[in-house]
């Protein structure tokens, strides 16, 4: 195998033809080295804004990595410029990458030290057992180095079936190495994690690294640069929120900067943990959710929280507002709330309401419910105040998943309108406004009074509101009245198919990519 042909296995892009690369390499070198500087770096940049580490990008992203390891061949020059680029992203998706990926960043520390952003999730396929044979002594070999007993994964490396090996507990370890050799990585997402179910074996390998033995500790010192993390937490019926402050716990002793967490909670069938980790979880006391002093700074230095509750973890609400009562920074919330009607999720928010600038609110409707706006009506808190209290809040998107009914129920007429009592509790500070999910009759009467403030200059820094809804009839006469007081208005139409809850994210400026369904 030539040294071209390795260094690119290493990036994913083996199966790709070198013809390319020919091509690069024999054109006028003159022209593309006799370029400014400036623009050089700017080609580079460019074709770096297409490596998102996205699975919705991955065609995008491999086809960049392709054309900048084109330009890395050009000229030493180009070598310099494009190859902090090339590594800046990773994505694990393709069949394989990681083995080389890891075993490259091992060998050239120089090279880990530029990946900036890594999307760590399962591959398509089992690992091959060519594949783990070929890589397993040098990887091993450095984990030993770092301080990580060989047992804990030893047995991973073994073969299960005759040509492959199971992949989550390898998938695992492998991602770890990947973390403790990208020293300066600033965003990570791990997805499909569902051993935090029993947090002892959440980022084991990381913990055995950062063992406070001096010698280990000059070999590595934590992810001191790492500010964006996205990550699975596995959730079951056996689990309470102990497994959530324990992992949590233990990212904030590696990664004590981190600003920006996403939460999203997978549910782990109770078999899947068989009946070693089971027995444990339930032998185990179930003291109140204590939260210790490190965790406690870890989670006031947050800036941007997303929390995806799953609707079958009844614990959930109760650890969040327990995470929330830590926040005293947080500007931006995305919480995915599952079942948990509208009035309780605004009311566990409460605490924010002096920094709050930006809320995404996500419901799952109730069987009961016809739209949202039902779950504002509760008997035991009164949202109204609370929405009211936000005198920050600039963005306020309401998002909910699951059905509801194109016709009005017969008690429709006998309830207060949510909307309107809503429209009037936004705070003057609000700037774009999203409401969601129901047939147009549901919101006429709450947009109607939300013109009426307009009107009044009651919401002087309104200037974006998008609505959602099942039906576009009479909307041109509140796009007109509303354009006329600088108010940009946009009708998207709800399709239960087509992830509604996407609809207008880029243009409020919200993460586009992951959902809080």
């Amino acid at each position: 195998m030539s040294i071209q042909e390795a260094e690119m296995g290493s990036l994913g892009l083996e199966d790709l033809s070198l013809e390319t690369s020919v091509e690069t390499a024999e054109m006028d070198t003159l022209v593309l080295d006799g370029l400014p500087l400036e623009i050089r770096e700017g080609i580079a940049k460019m074709l770096c804004t297409h490596c998102v580490p996205t699975t919705i990008h991955f065609a995008g992203y491999k086809a960049s990595k392709k054309t900048l390891f084109n330009l890395c061949l050009v000229s030493k020059d180009w070598n310099k410029i494009a190859t902090p680029v090339l590594y800046e992203a990773f994505n694990s998706t393709e069949k394989n990458t990681t083995f080389g990926f890891l075993e490259t960043i091992i060998m050239r520390p120089e090279l880990g030290a530029y990946v900036k952003t890594a999307y760590l999730t399962p591959s398509a396929n089992l690992y091959g057992q060519t594949q783990v044979n070929r890589y397993k002594q040098s990887i091993s070999d450095r984990a030993a180095a770092l301080g990580i007993d060989p047992t804990e994964h030893d047995r991973f490396w073994g073969s299960s079936r005759a040509d492959s090996i199971w992949e989550n507990e390898l998938r695992f370890f492998l991602e770890e190495m990947l973390l403790l050799h990208t020293p300066n990585i600033v965003s990570v997402t791990l997805k499909d994690r569902p051993e935090v179910v029993d947090a002892q074996f959440a980022f084991r390998f990381l913990a055995m690294a950062a063992v406070q033995n001096p010698q280990q500790q000059q070999l590595w010192d934590g992810l001191k640069s790492l500010r964006n993390v996205a990550m699975d937490i596995g959730v079951s019926l056996i689990t309470d929120e102990r497994s959530h402050v324990a992992y949590l716990c233990r990212l904030a002793s590696f990664a004590p900067n981190v600003r920006v967490l996403k939460i999203h909670e997978i549910f782990v069938p109770y078999c899947f943990h068989g009946l070693r980790v089971a027995s444990h979880a339930a032998s185990l006391p179930r003291p109140p959710m204590v939260v210790p002093p490190r965790l406690a700074v870890f989670l006031a230095n947050l800036t941007s929280l997303k929390f995806a509750s799953h609707v079958r973890f009844r614990e959930s609400p109760k650890i969040f507002r327990q995470i929330v009562a830590h926040c005293t920074g947080l500007v931006e919330v995305q919480y995915g709330a599952g079942s948990l009607d509208a009035a309780s999720a605004l009311h566990i928010l409460y605490p924010l309401r002096p920094t709050l600038k930006r809320l995404r609110l996500t419901l799952q409707v109730a069987p009961g419910d016809r739209t949202i706006w039902d779950g504002l009506n509760s008997l035991h808190v009164s949202p109204f105040h609370i929405v009211a209290s936000f005198a920050s809040l600039e963005v306020l998107r309401f998002d909910f998943t699951g059905r509801c009914l194109n016709e009005l129920p017969p008690s429709h007429t006998q309830r207060p309108d949510m909307t309107v009592a809503l429209t009037k509790a936004l705070p003057p500070s609000l700037r774009v406004l999203f409401l969601t999910g129901c047939e147009w009759a549901y919101l006429v009467e709450g947009i109607s009074q939300l013109r009426k403030l307009v009107e009044e200059r009651k919401l002087p820094s309104l200037q974006k509101l998008h609505v959602a809804c099942t039906s576009l009839a009479r909307d041109k006469p509140f796009i007109k009245t509303f354009a006329k007081h600088d108010v940009d208005m946009k009708i998207f139409l709800h399709r239960f198919s087509a992830r509604e809850e996407n609809a207008g994210l880029e243009e409020e400026g919200w993460d586009q990519y992951g959902s809080l369904a």
